[in-house]
């Protein structure tokens, strides 16, 4: 007989079909989408961040805080092999719940843009680097964090590359993505440093 006391500590978890469902269901609107897209985006950065050395995540400040409640993680958790695995759950889980709201009827902005553009998989985690750079806050201050190279007016192509591949060849392979008949260059969706001044100030990207 199991008394009040036992039953205090015992160790409760979700099931796994449980989880499963929480993955499989619709965004509740765009915002929510976004929002679930942000904690991809910053996760990015941290795995980039912790393969190249470039910040010490035990040291104490407001801003590590407010990455590891953004994250749910704490700095035990930040290493190259958990940041990863939690990546790609992230990465899977936005990608199960895009597919249910698109079932759903919910037409969500960003996959609906990138799909009327003939973006491909990487072209789109490029755009979401660069469209959180210039609209969350969260992941600007992430962006400083981890030590990167900041410049007022968007991302250096070296410093996307190095937080999407995984090895100087993919970087190589992968700056195909930047060339002028590419569909992020071609379809004035992102400018090169010395095309932005010919631009509208409007353009977000």
């Amino acid at each position: 007989q199991i008394t009040p006391c036992d039953q205090a500590g015992q160790v409760l978890s979700l099931s796994r079909n449980h989880v499963n469902k929480i993955d499989d269901m619709p965004f509740a609107d765009n915002l929510d989408h976004l929002k679930a897209r942000e904690k991809e985006a910053l996760l990015i950065l941290v795995l980039s961040a912790l393969r190249h050395g470039k910040t010490d995540w035990s040291t104490n400040s407001k801003a590590t805080d407010r990455l590891f409640s953004a994250l749910g993680l704490s700095s035990n958790d930040f290493n190259v092999e958990n940041i990863q695995t939690e990546l790609h759950r992230i990465q899977q889980s936005n990608q199960a719940r895009q597919d249910a709201s698109l079932r759903s009827g919910i037409k969500l902005f960003f996959p609906d843009f990138c799909s009327r553009n003939n973006l491909d998989a990487f072209d789109q985690k490029i755009l979401l680097l660069l469209f959180m750079n210039v609209t969350s806050e969260r992941f600007r201050e992430t962006f400083s964090l981890c030590q990167f190279e900041e410049d007022k007016k968007g991302i250096q192509i070296r410093i996307i590359l190095s937080c999407l591949c995984s090895g100087y060849r993919d970087q190589l392979e992968k700056r195909t993505h930047f060339s002028r008949n590419a569909p992020l260059v071609s379809h004035e969706i992102i400018f090169f440093h010395h095309d932005f001044n010919k631009q509208s100030n409007s353009h977000i990207v």
